[in-house]
């Protein structure tokens, strides 16, 4: 719930289920409680406040869906593998 607050106050309303997907990205798989230092913070923040600028220039009636197609969504995704890996 932090995370997601935390996101929530930069202004990125995270759905549930991706915000699973991120919680796992740093999980180390101890089976204790997932926490993001700092940096970590930062790069989650920076990966999801990217994908959604790349994603809002495609829904232009800001309606939560777009058609793109897969030319378009790698040359999206990609930099953003390529960033922070």
């Amino acid at each position: 719930m932090e995370l997601r607050d935390a996101l929530y106050s930069l202004g990125l309303a995270i759905p549930p289920s991706v915000l699973q997907l991120l919680i796992s990205k740093y999980d180390d798989g101890s089976g204790s409680r997932v926490e993001l230092n700092f940096d970590s913070f930062v790069e989650c923040g920076m990966i999801v406040k990217g994908l959604t600028d790349k994603f809002k220039e495609k829904d232009l009636r800001y309606s939560g869906s777009a058609t793109i197609n897969y030319d378009t969504f790698m040359s999206m995704v990609i930099p953003f593998l390529v960033s922070y890996n």
